[in-house]
């Protein structure tokens, strides 16, 4: 059972490269079903007398982590993502039970191996590929960036694999008990992954890469002066050399990762990234607000709405889901508590594993213990020096490499024969933690699984171009076995769009309600996320339901923090006041658009800092301009001129388009000719004049509903008056603040 459960576990890391590299947690199920199997298969073993060894009290310390993040995880405000977490938990935990039952079982550890090189070469090649044709995305529909990624997603998650999985075959090669042609050829391959990550172009996994192989070479002259290899005496002489390559590889890969990006290569850039300053200060802010506990599984991705500042952070367009950072993403959603334990457990099976390499006693029989030791720490400190650059460990992949490294890490060797009951304690306890582990990963897995199936057309290989019936029937299956947020606001989407494409005047009702009802339940879900609230408002106003628009537009700027360019909030709740100040005043109903229109100023006022800040985009300078000519055209006509004059000279300082010179020239001229009647001649020829140079540029733009005729009636109506104010010899008063 012992080799059907290492072959059960390849599949697994298998399928969760090709299908599940993503932070989707439904592309996990046939990895996790996959895993759930092999645990099972692995119980067997923990009872024999390899898998009772040595090493009880670091297992018991780490089921105390594995209870504090579980259990933080169930109890977590959004419960998907307690799931999530939960099931990477279980990953590692899996993995490392599996690899448990094998430790000392040559056969099982020799498919381990081989799973593993076949996998690294795969995924070698087809980062070869991807150089030489950027778009290729082999089994997933799409890629998140066109730099390598191999089998993955994202650039970040395939650097991170192949940085531990190439040290674990690179140790076996090095160190372990088998042929010289096999260790020849693990040898080449692990070569390759570690060159491959070079090519991804991730500057943490670059960095990551030249950590593992530091850690390798260190601990691989360690366990040769330990055992008297013949090579001991030229490795320390060659120590510097090598030291001097693993830098020049972390400074070269580096540099052109930075070329790659048209960014500047220098060290002082290398050094300087807001972005990620940016992020490490807001998860400093949310861990303040529950240090020791944290904030649930995921936490930082809403906490960190109300900490973002415009001036400090930028405007905020990209939605930062996670701290890059998985020490800090730790910190924040499962406190300082978590954090801690999760280092101190880590960094003691590191210091108890070289201990071991350096003292441990000459065995009389072949050992791989060296090996694994060997791989498992460097590539243990390969993943978590990238992961204070990225959330890498979030992907279902590096879950279940990191449960392999740690277990490698923490291999005990071979114990003398068990007696007692006091033996039986460990073998009870890694069993009992697989038995949980298999109770969660199958019925789960076994669901992601069937979704996976379902969805196969819309997520891997080319998508055909399907129908959105298509589309939201399998969105339907989909959230019949696993109701997700993601997925019901996607299949919303559909819905929407279906409405959006009525015919004009027309409204499809069927779809409208579908969508509301979706995007209701998206918020239920993960009631903290802006974007359903968002779009379940701008429904709700397509239907004339105005007082549940407005609640819902107030509520998502309230759950939006600072993020208004994440998720335009406010301007979506000024764009829908302004059209109903239209609709008003096309209804002659000016006191009530007015007041709208009010409203609509305040809510990008108060949002985008208009009109002395910086604005948030061209397409809230657009709205805010024309806000401000319906507005100030509705002040002028109540003779309040100096706020109309205001809301004017707002608009002008914004810069955009020409449109709203229309209606300030217009402004002016019904100014000036209140001021002519008050026997101010000459401030008027001021304002004419100036409402006279608003027209001339004034241009081809103009605002909704003014025709070119209008625009030569006023112009002609203001040559008019200013002819005739100059032939009676008026000299035009210079205008306050010209």
């Amino acid at each position: 059972m012992t080799v059907v459960a290492s072959f059960l576990l390849v599949v697994s890391v298998w399928l969760a490269v090709l299908l599940g590299p993503k932070l989707s947690c439904w592309t996990w199920g046939p990895a996790l079903l996959a895993l759930g199997l092999a645990v099972l298969a692995a119980v067997p073993g923990l009872w024999q007398r390899r898998a009772r060894a040595a090493g009880g009290g670091m297992m018991a310390f780490g089921v105390v982590v594995v209870a504090w993040f579980g259990w933080r995880a169930w109890v977590s405000p959004v419960a998907e993502f307690g799931m999530a977490d939960m099931l990477l938990l279980a990953a590692v935990v899996g993995s490392f039970v599996v690899i448990r039952s094998m430790q000392g079982h040559a056969l099982a550890e020799r498919v381990l191996v081989w799973g593993l090189a076949l996998l690294v070469l795969a995924s070698v090649v087809m980062v070869a590929r991807q150089v030489a044709d950027p778009d290729l995305a082999p089994v997933l529909a799409s890629r998140m960036s066109t730099l390598p990624t191999g089998f993955f997603g994202h650039y970040n998650y395939g650097a991170n694999f192949l940085i531990g999985s190439s040290c674990l075959v690179g140790g076996a090669a090095l160190f372990g008990r088998y042929s010289k042609a096999e260790r020849a050829i693990w040898g080449v391959i692990a070569v390759a992954g570690m060159v491959a990550v070079y090519f991804t172009r991730s500057r943490g996994g670059i960095c990551g890469a030249a950590s593992a192989l530091g850690v390798f070479a260190v601990l691989a002259l360690i366990i040769g002066k330990r055992r008297g290899a013949r090579w001991f005496a030229p490795g320390i002489v060659a120590l510097p050399l090598i030291g001097c390559v693993v830098v020049g590889f972390l400074f070269q890969g580096w540099s052109d990762a930075q070329e790659a990006r048209k960014q500047a290569a220098g060290l002082d850039v290398m050094l300087d990234n807001t972005f990620r300053l940016h992020l490490i200060g807001i998860a400093v802010e949310c861990i303040g607000q529950h240090p020791w506990e944290g904030g649930g599984s995921r936490s930082f991705s809403w906490e960190c709405y109300r900490f973002w500042d415009w001036d400090m952070h930028g405007p905020g367009e990209t939605r930062p889901e996670q701290v890059h950072n998985e020490i800090l993403q730790a910190a924040t959603d499962y406190g300082i508590t978590g954090a801690g334990l999760l280092g101190l457990f880590i960094g003691s099976l590191g210091v108890i594993a070289v201990i071991r390499m350096l003292f441990a006693e000459a065995s009389g029989k072949p050992s791989n213990e060296d090996a694994w030791r060997l791989g498992g720490l460097a590539g243990l400190a390969g993943m978590l020096v990238q992961s204070n650059f990225c959330f890498v460990l979030h992907v279902v992949p590096n879950a279940l490499l990191l449960g392999i490294c740690l277990a490698r890490t923490a291999h005990t060797g071979e114990a003398g024969k068990p007696t007692g009951a006091r033996s039986l304690v460990p073998g009870v306890v890694a069993a009992g933690c697989g038995l949980a582990c298999a109770a969660l990963l199958l019925p789960l897995g076994w669901t992601g699984s069937r979704v996976v199936a379902v969805r196969w057309a819309d997520s891997y290989g080319t998508p055909p171009e399907l129908s959105p019936e298509s589309r939201i029937a399998a969105l339907t299956a989909a959230i019949r076995w696993w109701p997700l947020q993601k997925v019901f606001q996607e299949r919303a989407r559909i819905y929407q769009q279906q409405a959006a494409a009525s015919a004009p005047g027309s409204i499809d009702e069927a779809a409208v309600k579908h969508a509301l009802d979706d995007y209701r339940e998206a918020s239920l879900l993960n009631p903290f996320d802006p974007d359903p609230v968002v779009n379940r408002a701008n429904l709700l106003g397509l239907v004339g339901r105005e007082a549940a628009a407005l609640e819902e537009y107030d509520r998502a700027i309230r759950l939006q923090g600072g993020m208004e360019a994440g998720f335009k909030a406010a301007y979506s709740k000024a764009a829908y006041l302004q059209l109903k100040a239209e609709r008003l005043l096309s209804e002659r109903s000016d006191g009530e658009a007015m007041a709208a229109l009010w409203s609509a100023r305040d809510t990008l006022v108060n949002s985008c800092r208009f009109p002395s800040g910086a604005p948030l985009g061209q397409v809230a300078r657009v709205l805010r301009a024309g806000i401000a000519g319906r507005l100030g055209v509705l002040l002028s006509l109540a003779g309040r001129d100096r706020e109309a004059e205001a809301e004017f000279e707002n608009a002008a300082v914004m810069g955009e388009g020409t449109g709203i010179r229309y209606f300030h020239a217009w402004h002016l001229r019904v100014r000036a000719e209140r001021i002519w009647n008050e026997r101010k001649p000459a401030e008027a020829l001021g304002l004419f004049l100036k409402a006279r140079s608003l027209i001339d540029r004034t241009g081809p733009t103009l605002p909704a509903g003014v025709t070119t005729e209008d625009q030569a009636k006023l112009r002609k109506e203001l040559d008019s008056f200013i002819q005739f104010l100059k032939g009676a010899k008026i000299e035009a008063a210079e205008l306050p603040g010209k």
